[in-house]
């Protein structure tokens, strides 16, 4: 799947072990993570620097040390600031449920899904030694590590559980429906952003008026609708810059912008810098390898 991608339809991980860890820093693609959603769970760990993590259109500020939990379905997006951070993402369900005992506790979990807490800071320590070690065991994977990341795991979930690291803090049924809707435009963004889409189309995927979709959009994204638009068409236009196959003409028209100078002037707002000067870098970071 392309990185980004609102939803990611791809499986983390093996059928054998669902998980995958990945590692962030200024030069990932990735640094800054678009809204996006997946159905598995995912452990944000911060190696240094500060972050601010926006889950389902609240902003949460973390720093070196502190983990955000994000459970699966919610729409997460993420700002770093001169940061470092790593990545679990797993499948609950296939990687923990061994026993019995261990399903009812994945269940209790599950059906109280949003009430696990999902920021921890230094005011949580044990959950953070947890995380380290569990995250360590991702990174090294020296012999035996899959069975250390699902200690780490159980760790992870069974000092929540002790600690009581959780609580009826589920969206209002509103809330919910809002953040579907925002998830069914931009599902609409990644399935048409080729061609023009106008304001008025994209409410109308949602049900709502132009004003109301605009006014929770922006709520949720801190984005206009068509601000995310043209920020999701330069996204796609950097992926295929990278590959190095198509001119910057080319990548302009199959990204939706009918205007040279406009996909110019869109490009250098979002990545501070103009398309050529982007690809001229990506030709230099590709000779040195």
């Amino acid at each position: 799947m392309h990185y980004i991608n609102y939803e990611e339809h791809r499986r983390h991980g093996t059928e054998d072990f669902p998980m995958e860890f990945y590692s962030v820093d200024a030069q990932h693609p990735r640094y800054n993570m678009p809204y996006h959603w997946h159905k598995e769970t995912e452990l944000l760990y911060i190696l240094e620097g500060e972050v601010v993590v926006s889950l389902n259109g609240t902003e949460h500020h973390l720093k070196e040390g502190e983990l955000c939990y994000i459970p699966g379905g919610m729409l997460h997006a993420c700002k770093p600031s001169n940061c470092a951070y790593e990545c679990i993402d797993f499948d609950l369900n296939t990687l923990l449920q061994q026993t019995r005992l261990i399903r009812h506790y994945l269940r209790k979990m599950e059906n109280e899904y949003s009430t696990i807490q999902t920021l921890f800071t230094h005011e949580q320590p044990g959950v953070l030694k947890c995380a380290a070690r569990l995250f360590a065991a991702a990174r090294t994977r020296q012999e035996g590590w899959e069975l250390l990341v699902l200690a780490g795991l159980f760790d992870f979930f069974g000092t929540v559980m002790q600690q009581h690291y959780y609580s009826d803090c589920r969206l209002t049924k509103n809330r919910q429906q809002r953040v579907q809707q925002i998830k069914t435009a931009m599902e609409y963004i990644e399935l048409n952003y080729q061609k023009n889409i106008s304001l008025d189309d994209l409410a109308r995927t949602t049900g709502l008026s132009s004003k109301y979709f605009c006014r929770y959009f922006r709520t949720i994204t801190n984005r206009t609708p068509i601000d995310y638009l043209n920020y999701y068409r330069v996204e796609r236009a950097c992926y295929l810059l990278d590959q190095q196959r198509h001119t910057i003409t080319e990548v302009a028209y199959d990204c939706g912008f009918n205007d040279i100078s406009y996909f110019i002037r869109c490009f250098k707002k979002y990545k501070g810098t103009t398309p050529l000067q982007y690809t001229k870098q990506i030709a230099s970071q590709t000779a040195k390898k």
